[in-house]
Formats: structure tokens, C-alpha cells, sequence
């Protein structure tokens, strides 16, 4: 898989930022990662189903960490 510089150069931004990160990628890649992201909490998915619910739990940690009311599922 070919490393896209676009998508490093936007994690840096948002990170630089401060912005909170979700990251994911392809079961496929564990162990794959360039060295400088691998410190980085990546959400690795298998099927859209498993991503789905990781990114929920991923999105509910964000906003309650900002404060905000998360709904009920």
C-alpha cells in the first residue's frame, strides 16, 4: 500500500492543533505503520460493522472527555 503525504500532513495540522485524532486503517495493517504514527492509538478494522462500533465508542470517550451529553444508543 503506498503512503499517501497528504493524510501526514493533515494528522500533523490537526495535531498540532490540538484537535482530537480518530485514526483507522485496515486490519491488514498492524505492524505496518510508518514509525512515525505508530504511537498513535489506531482503531484497526476488519469489516465496517467492527469499525462502526469502534468508532462510536471512539466518538462517546471524545465528547464526554469535551463535556458534551452523548445520546443513548
Amino acid at each position: 500500500m503506498k503512503n499517501k503525504a497528504n493524510v501526514y500532513y493533515e494528522l500533523g495540522y490537526a495535531e498540532a492543533l490540538e484537535k482530537p485524532l480518530i485514526i483507522t486503517a485496515k486490519d491488514e495493517m498492524k505492524g505496518k505503520l510508518p514509525f512515525d504514527v505508530q504511537d498513535i492509538p489506531v482503531i484497526f478494522w476488519k469489516n465496517q460493522k467492527g469499525m462502526k462500533n469502534d468508532l462510536r465508542k471512539k466518538i462517546e470517550s471524545i465528547a464526554k472527555k469535551q463535556g458534551r451529553i452523548v445520546p443513548p444508543k
